[in-house]
């Protein structure tokens, strides 16, 4: 219950736990969440303005801007998060019923919270820890 409100109600932060689990797995250090977090809302952003400056070249009318702009963002999260389910896929078990790109255009917050779910049980069965351990470094003792 916990990821679906998460996942509801701040999907971008979701999707960076994500991305940092799936890094970590894949022994690449990322340490921070931002990255994805923001990336995620970058791609969000970006997709709007393209949509809304095509829109204004077509001189379309405020409804069609806005559809127009939510659109070209849907698309461009889709192209974005749909890459990063395809690595997610690797290694939890997720069904691959559509596109990944097309999950992440029509319903994002539905796919990213299904990944959250299939990387704790990969998480849980695997044993595996998502967060890098290391130990901190030995202090030399001071001889006279």
């Amino acid at each position: 219950m916990k990821t679906l409100v998460y996942g509801t109600f701040c999907f971008p932060c979701l999707f960076g736990e994500n991305h940092t689990k799936l890094r970590n797995i894949q022994n690449r250090s990322n340490p921070s969440c931002y990255q994805g977090c923001f990336t995620y809302i970058f791609m969000l952003v970006y997709g709007i303005f393209l949509g809304n400056i095509f829109a204004v070249f077509l001189q379309a009318n405020p409804a069609l801007t806005s559809l127009i702009g939510n659109a070209c963002s849907n698309i461009s999260i889709g192209l974005y998060a749909g890459n990063n389910r395809k690595d997610i896929r690797e290694f939890a078990e997720l069904d691959k019923n559509c596109d990944d790109c097309l999950i992440h255009t029509f319903c994002s917050p539905c796919a990213i919270c299904e990944e959250t779910i299939a990387l704790n049980k990969y998480q849980t069965t695997n044993n595996y820890d998502l967060l890098i351990q290391e130990s901190p470094p030995s202090v030399p003792e001071m001889t006279k």
